[in-house]
């Protein structure tokens, strides 16, 4: 239980770089994309990256943040100091949480494949 206590106290503080570094990510793509010679933008690949940035963000903000503020407003309480085990409803918004986290992770992992290799005929 204390692992994940420190591991929320970590994700608040670590919460604002992915939203500054996402954001800058965007605008310096399309900078590169304006600036390059990458074809149309109608291109699946292209649209696919902006479009999983999209779900990604919606993922984190919307549902990864709700859900570790409840844990942690719940673990926070100097009553819950002492609990060995998480309670079932809470139990289920952590596996919510860890499995969010692994959806972002695997579309963040395709972002990276589209990007590098731009598929062609995408």
């Amino acid at each position: 239980m204390q692992e994940l206590r420190n591991a929320l106290t970590m994700f608040k503080k670590l919460e604002i770089f992915p939203k500054i570094g996402g954001t800058l990510a965007v605008i310096t793509g399309l900078i590169l994309y304006y600036m390059g010679n990458f074809g149309t933008f109608a291109q699946l690949w292209l649209l696919g990256t902006l479009i999983l940035y999209i779900i990604i963000q919606i993922l984190t903000i919307g549902f990864v943040g709700r859900y570790t503020k409840k844990l942690n407003t719940y673990l926070s309480d100097p009553n819950r100091a002492k609990l060995d085990a998480l309670p079932e409803e809470y139990q289920k918004v952590f596996n919510r949480t860890n499995l969010t986290f692994w959806i972002v992770s695997t579309l963040g992992v395709i972002i990276f494949i589209l990007m590098i290799l731009k598929p062609a005929g995408l």
